[in-house]
């Protein structure tokens, strides 16, 4: 789909056949494409992942945790993006979407109408999209 996990070190854990838990150490970083060249991105030193049948129900990212996620207003499109950085985030998800986000010691953050945006505060600095790499099937794993 529109989602990429990447890091140093994947542990993942399965429930029932299932993923339940992904844990990512060392240049952690999760992508979301929102619409084409534009993406959410969360990346931290070490990143938990929860999920519930294979979809990303929580991500706590720590040391050095940075986002960038797309303010969208209903029916009025995306807004721009907010970036921020913290020692911890915690970012809830429905449906595969970031539904709410905290941060926690020293939050900065900083919002940058979609008329503002560059590739130079769009992405986070360990940002590649490596969408010919992505498994197809099950068996490209």
């Amino acid at each position: 789909d529109s989602s990429q996990i990447s890091g140093s070190k994947l542990f993942l854990a399965l429930k029932n056949n299932k993923p339940h838990l992904m844990n990512i150490f060392g240049n952690g970083l999760i992508a979301q494409e929102e619409v084409l060249n534009h993406y959410s991105q969360i990346a931290g030193d070490t990143i938990n992942i929860l999920l519930n049948n294979g979809e990303i129900t929580k991500v706590i990212a720590y040391q050095l945790a940075k986002s960038i996620y797309y303010a969208k207003e209903d029916n009025k499109g995306y807004l721009g993006i907010n970036s921020s950085e913290s020692y911890k985030l915690i970012a809830s998800f429905d449906s595969g979407k970031i539904q709410r986000i905290a941060f926690y010691q020293k939050p900065k953050s900083t919002f940058y109408p979609i008329k503002d945006l560059n590739n130079s505060n769009k992405f986070l600095s360990n940002f590649v999209w490596k969408k010919a790499l992505r498994p197809k099937s099950k068996d490209d794993l």
